[in-house]
């Protein structure tokens, strides 16, 4: 039962980066349309965030707001205090 809920995961984020695709082949049309140059598209695999799910950005940023409130030695705790990510 746990293999089909994975299987079905996947198939659900390849549809996901699909249609991606054609929404960026879109845009690079009326792009093209209006004579601006395309857009490069570059699909990349997501980011686990444990077990069958994946990070957002708004997870990224809340744990960043959380560690910040509790203070330096709590970033320090969670894998540093500058995270790279211009915050």
């Amino acid at each position: 039962m746990k293999q089909q809920a994975s299987n079905s995961g996947r198939a659900s984020r390849g549809f996901e980066q699909l249609q991606l695709v054609v929404v960026g082949l879109a845009i690079n049309s009326g792009r093209a349309s209006r004579g601006f140059e395309q857009l490069q598209l570059v699909v990349v695999g997501l980011v686990g965030g444990g077990s069958d799910s994946s990070l957002s950005l708004t997870a990224l940023r809340e744990a960043d707001a959380a560690a910040a409130a509790a203070g330096p030695a709590s970033r320090e705790a969670c894998g540093g205090g500058d995270t790279g990510r211009g915050q």
